[in-house]
């Protein structure tokens, strides 16, 4: 395995990606993007593509889908505000619904963390990426990064139920180490086209 540092290394990488509650990988079940440290489940490989503007998105080797975040803040409803009053047939009156339908605000001050947290789940959704699929990478030490979407908010290892969600902020929930197993993933398909064409032989 071979460790990078510098954000834009990544571009172009397959990786699997490690937070507090373990390796992330797609619950095909459930729909929802999870982390487990157990052995019984295998972390699953991400392409990082390249996007504008410096982001990246991270699409599930092999598939078309990619890592997607839910709405939710301030943030996101100013934005998508924004962008619903410049729309010609749609009448101003209608923008605030449409928002209270779209985007959540996420926990409150009454809630047990208080402000600032949406505990729902990343999900695995099909390309090409848009607003929700793009992310940008924030280095905090040494192979560790936050990853930042566009409204400000950072994916959260959600460790106690094994979900990854957000968080306005980046502490160590938000952190996460990748590991760049390209490498290994060719050496395993080459053993594959070997075998197979022993077989044929």
């Amino acid at each position: 395995e071979q460790r990078c540092n510098v954000p834009d290394d990544w571009v172009g990488k397959l990786v699997t990606i490690r937070g507090y509650g373990g390796f992330i990988r797609n619950n095909t079940e459930s729909g929802k993007i999870v982390t487990d440290s157990t052995h019984g489940h295998g972390p699953v490989v991400l392409l990082i593509e390249g996007r504008s503007d410096g982001k990246v998105a991270f699409r599930l080797d092999g598939t078309n889908l990619y890592l997607t975040q839910h709405l939710y803040g301030d943030s996101a409803s100013a934005e998508i505000s924004k962008i619903l009053f410049q729309v010609p047939k749609l009448l101003p009156e209608m923008v605030p619904g449409i928002i209270d339908y779209a985007v959540d605000q996420g926990s409150t001050n009454k809630d047990f963390e208080g402000a600032g947290f949406d505990y729902r789940s990343m999900t695995a959704e099909p390309g090409p990426p848009n607003a929700l699929q793009e992310f940008t990478l924030e280095q905090v030490r040494f192979g560790v990064f936050g990853i930042k979407s566009r409204f400000g908010k950072y994916w959260r290892s959600q460790h106690w139920d094994g979900l990854v969600s957000q968080s306005s902020h980046l502490l160590g929930d938000e952190t996460w180490s990748f590991t760049n197993v390209t490498k290994a993933v060719k050496q395993e398909s080459k053993k594959k086209s070997m075998t197979s064409r022993e077989i044929e032989w």
